[in-house]
Order: C-alpha cells, then structure tokens, then sequence
C-alpha cells in the first residue's frame, strides 16, 4: 500500500506540472534552465541556451510561440551571466568574485550579456512545443567590449633582462605546448618559472576597450610533432613545453629553468611584444 501511495502522489505531481506547463501561459516553473554550452577559448565566444515551453493547439499559438520564444532567450542570457561569473579571472579568483568588489561592475557584466545574439533557435514537438534558443556573445566584438569591466583588461607585464640587445625584428611567436596538462584557462593568465616568479601575464583580451589586440590566447593542438627550438632570426617561431600548470586554480603555466630562461632571452630580444599562444589539448 505504501508504494501505490508513492507511485499516486508522484502521479499527480507529475500531471500538476504538465497541466501547467500545457496551460497556455509560459510559467516560470516551466522554463528550463540549461546550464551554459561552452566558451571557445580559442575564439573568445561563450555559447548558452535557454528553453520554455507552449502549448501546440488552441487559440493565439503563435502568440504563445512568441511568448515561449522570448522567456527562453531570458533565461538563456541569464544563464550566459551566470556562466560568465564562473570564468577564471586569473590564478586566484573568479570573474563572479571580482565583481563583488565593486557593485557596479556586476551591472556591466549583465549589459554585457544583453549584447549577446541569437544563433540558432529549435522547436521540438510533442505534445507541446519545448523551444530552445541558443545565443552566443563575442568577447572581442566591439560592442560588446564597450559593456566589459575593467577588471578584464590587463596591461602587459613582463620579465626582461638587463641589458639584453635588441636583436629580433619582425613577427616574434612563442608557442607554449600544454598538452596533457591540466591546465585551466584564465583571462589573465601567467607564464612563470620553477620558483613561481612571473615572467609574462597578460589579458587575453588586451589592455583595454579600445586595444585592436591581445599578444596572449589559447589554440588548439595541431596533432602534429612540434619542433623545440630557440628563435635564431626575426619572423621566426618559438616552441617551449610547459612544464606543468600552477597556481591555485591551476590556471598559470610553469616552466623548467631551460624553457625559463629561453622564452625570457626571446621577449627581452624582440623590438616588438612577441605572440604568445598556449596550446591546450
């Protein structure tokens, strides 16, 4: 008797909630919050959906279709606010702790998100209509860069040697190999030596609103063997491989006393700020 009391009471909530979700009125306990799809690091795109539900027959379904379309791309941008607030700042913090700081830049954050856009919405039937919206925000769009806290940009800091010649002309790349590495991106991450010293940070979204560029970011792995060595002459590349990730949450990259002391003589020696890419798996 107590399993059939069971089985009827979660029966008749199951049939509570549908009858309100199939009422003809988008509800807020109907909408579905999906937790964000992705951010693309090598992009600097966050991708997040939303859904809702309405009714497929009776009066006015295109309006409840309408309906049911708006609320979902609320929550989907919702959802992409609440993502961005889990995003790595750096080593130590999160973009949602920042924020805390300073009350204003949690309303920069949201507006930000507002300036995401619709990519892709899907309708699926049954016996009523689950609509999905899908939008997605460039970090690197101007417009939306007018809405990021400045807690985002960063200005380069970086180790030279004293009294290194100025000796590379010309495009200075360094790839950093961190494949197989637990290595969690950060907006502003860190490339250090064995001894925590930091010896490159930077924001991979630049030093400001305005800046056209970031000289740091992430790429994927090409699948094919790189070569290590040193720049020998101007436009050339650079391949180091990380020696482990650091930092308390894992976001900075490490390297060994050789690689230290190679990628440090490469930056002291270019004219200009070398490129900087940390190749994840």
């Amino acid at each position: 008797m107590k399993k059939i009391f069971m089985f009827g009471l979660i029966l008749c909530c199951s049939l509570n909630l549908t009858t309100e979700c199939f009422s003809g009125s988008v509800r807020d306990s109907c909408v579905v919050r999906m937790k964000a799809t992705s951010m693309d690091w090598t992009r600097n795109t966050v991708v997040t959906s939303g859904s809702a539900f309405f009714k497929a027959w009776g009066e006015e379904v295109s309006h409840k279709a309408g309906v049911a379309e708006r609320q979902a791309k609320i929550r989907a941008i919702k959802n992409l606010y609440d993502f961005l607030g889990e995003i790595y700042l750096d080593s130590s913090t999160t973009i949602s702790h920042a924020q805390k700081k300073n009350p204003g830049m949690a309303r920069d954050l949201f507006a930000m998100a507002q300036q995401a856009v619709v990519v892709e919405t899907v309708r699926t039937s049954g016996h009523g209509y689950l609509v999905e919206v899908f939008v997605k925000l460039d970090l690197w769009d101007e417009q939306v860069r007018l809405f990021m806290p400045d807690f985002l940009f960063a200005r380069t800091l970086k180790r030279n040697l004293k009294g290194n010649e100025v000796l590379l002309r010309g495009d200075c790349v360094i790839n950093i190999d961190a494949t197989g590495l637990e290595v969690s991106p950060a907006i502003i991450p860190s490339i250090t030596d064995e001894h925590l010293d930091i010896l490159y940070r930077a924001s991979i979204l630049g030093s400001g609103q305005r800046s056209g560029k970031s000289n740091i970011g992430y790429t994927s792995s090409s699948g094919s063997e790189p070569v290590f060595r040193t720049i020998r002459s101007h436009d050339q590349t650079m391949w180091i491989r990380a020696d482990k990730a650091s930092g308390e949450l894992g976001t900075d990259i490490l390297l060994d006393a050789d690689g230290a002391e190679r990628f440090t003589r490469v930056i002291s020696s270019s004219k200009d700020d070398c490129s900087i890419n940390i190749i994840l798996k």
